[in-house]
């Protein structure tokens, strides 16, 4: 079974966050882009992006650097862990807005699940 993370938005709602076979990470003051392979040397074919957007109350002092360390604090403790980890509790002064797959080649709109089930079965359809 694939290693999965939380992140809980503004508006409360718990959107799962697959942990493995990231094949790349950029991070910036206000979103975290990650992309993923399906293929378990790395390589990036059929893969697909993960966007997380959050508001960000200090952009000088929360920095795309602070970002992408506490992100991937979060996925290694994520993969070390027994337990689900929250994002939230990695990177608490920003709120979070949108976190979403966007499908490669489309229109970048970031596609919605109707619950954290679906969404679970959707990334792991994926993998």
């Amino acid at each position: 079974m694939s290693k999965v993370g939380l992140i809980i938005d503004g508006l409360g709602v718990s959107k799962p966050i697959q942990l493995e076979n990231i094949a790349y990470i950029d991070a910036g003051i206000n979103n975290i882009r990650i992309q993923y392979s399906n293929n378990a040397n790395g390589v990036n074919t059929n893969f697909y992006t993960y966007i997380i957007q959050f508001t960000n109350p200090n952009p000088t002092g929360i920095t795309a650097e602070f970002v992408r360390k506490r992100f991937l604090q979060f996925i290694q403790q994520g993969l070390a862990s027994d337990t689900i980890v929250n994002l939230n509790d990695f990177i608490s002064a920003v709120t979070f807005t949108t976190a979403g797959q966007v499908q490669v080649n489309t229109s970048g709109n970031i596609i919605a699940a109707a619950d954290i089930a679906t969404a679970c079965a959707a990334l792991l359809l994926l993998i």
